[in-house]
């Protein structure tokens, strides 16, 4: 995925403004003006990290492509990069695509540029990976899937109140552990810890008819894998690949209910559309993949 910490970022730069009683014409322009320099400074922030947390020091090679199937098992990390792609990428482009919208731009135009400029973006970064790692198509697929995603969300509101696609991080262990002896490219390159990671399309029961009383539950079906990336200490752990159901905390719906509506509430609902709290889900493991190396 290689794409966490970049949107950790992105998402507190690009957060929804506040609502604001209508201005006189030039503000409104200056507004929408600096709406667009902030979503290049956020893009140009985005290549800053990038650089610094996988090219700087790296030998290119002539472009090659990685050719492994998209999900599987023995991949470099069984498949939850993928999702990673898709997550980053539905992540800024909502986060551009709100910050352009709530400056005075179009919403269905601004949901359009804002994908069309993530995915020039991330295709920048494959072209990248090309001369190192290597070129994957399926991470190509899995960028404009995420952002495509991201425009019909933003686009029907029915569907937005109704479902999220979210990730919940803790830092596992072993990133930890790099983090503490690794150089500075370990340290800055979160969105490799594969093992504290899991992506969950979430469903809000308090939306559907005559559910009121679950306002709080979330039903999620979700997707997690371990010991692969970072390198566990033990080289003998368990590569687990991980599908689950279960249960989560709508921590949205606990923003409604605790504040009044101000700017601050809005900004946590925005952080709460794409991350669930860490151990606020209950799983219940439907199926599991594994070997050991």
């Amino acid at each position: 995925m290689k794409r966490l910490a970049a949107a950790l970022a992105i998402l507190a730069l690009s957060l929804p403004l506040a609502h604001a009683e209508p201005e006189p014409a030039p503000s409104r322009r200056t507004r929408k003006l600096a709406a667009a320099g902030g979503v290049g400074l956020i893009h140009a922030a985005y290549a800053t990290w990038s650089y610094f947390a996988w090219y700087r020091g790296s030998n290119p090679r002539d472009f090659h492509y990685e050719i492994s199937p998209a999900l599987g098992l023995r991949t470099y990390a069984g498949g939850a990069d993928k999702l990673g792609h898709f997550w980053a990428n539905y992540t800024l482009a909502r986060g551009t695509s709100r910050l352009l919208a709530d400056a005075g731009w179009d919403p269905v135009g601004a949901s359009l540029v804002a994908a069309g400029l993530t995915e020039v973006s991330f295709l920048l970064t494959e072209i990248q990976d090309g001369y190192t790692v290597g070129f994957d198509r399926h991470d190509l697929v899995a960028n404009v899937a995420g952002a495509m995603f991201a425009v019909t969300m933003e686009n029907v509101p029915d569907l937005d109140r109704l479902i999220d696609f979210r990730l919940e991080y803790f830092p596992s262990r072993d990133y930890r552990r790099h983090a503490r002896d690794g150089n500075a490219s370990d340290k800055l390159d979160i969105a490799q810890d594969y093992s504290g990671q899991s992506y969950l399309l979430a469903l809000h029961l308090g939306e559907l008819p005559r559910m009121q009383w679950a306002h709080y539950v979330d039903l999620v079906a979700g997707f997690e894998t371990r010991n692969y990336d970072p390198s566990p200490a033990d080289p003998h752990a368990e590569h687990r690949q991980v599908l689950y159901l279960g249960v989560a905390l709508d921590a949205q719906a606990v923003l409604r209910r605790v504040f009044c509506p101000t700017p601050g509430r809005r900004i946590g609902e925005g952080v709460f559309e794409v991350f669930s709290l860490p151990f606020t889900t209950a799983k219940l493991p439907v199926a599991t993949s594994g070997f050991v190396p």
